[in-house]
């Protein structure tokens, strides 16, 4: 900038006659305006972020734990089952599992 262009924007400029301590005061001010405005958007993006994840939460989260709770459940009653079919064949000395299979016994 030429000297006369600095003059001539520097003569309209209502801060020329502010004294220094409110210059610093008003540019403290205007940084501190910048910083909160900076510090909004991550804010907010934490907001979106955050409803993501209860979103994926309870979408894909949960049915994994219900879906590994019933596949346990089935585990315990397949083992159950086993038990007792062992105790029953124990029970019956003539009918092994192999002669009950290969002769169509049934319950």
């Amino acid at each position: 900038m030429t000297a006369a262009v600095r003059r001539r924007v520097w003569q309209h400029d209502a801060l020329r006659n502010l004294p220094v301590f409110h210059k610093i005061a008003l540019a403290l001010g205007v940084i501190a305006l910048l910083m909160g405005a900076t510090l909004v958007y991550p804010v907010h993006v934490n907001a979106s972020h955050t409803e993501m994840l209860r979103t994926f939460d309870r979408n894909v989260i949960e049915p994994l734990g219900q879906a590994e709770k019933l596949r346990n459940e089935i585990a315990a009653l397949q083992t159950r089952i086993l038990t007792l079919s062992v105790a029953e064949n124990q029970s019956r000395p003539a009918c092994r599992v192999e002669k009950c299979f290969s002769t169509g016994w049934t319950r």
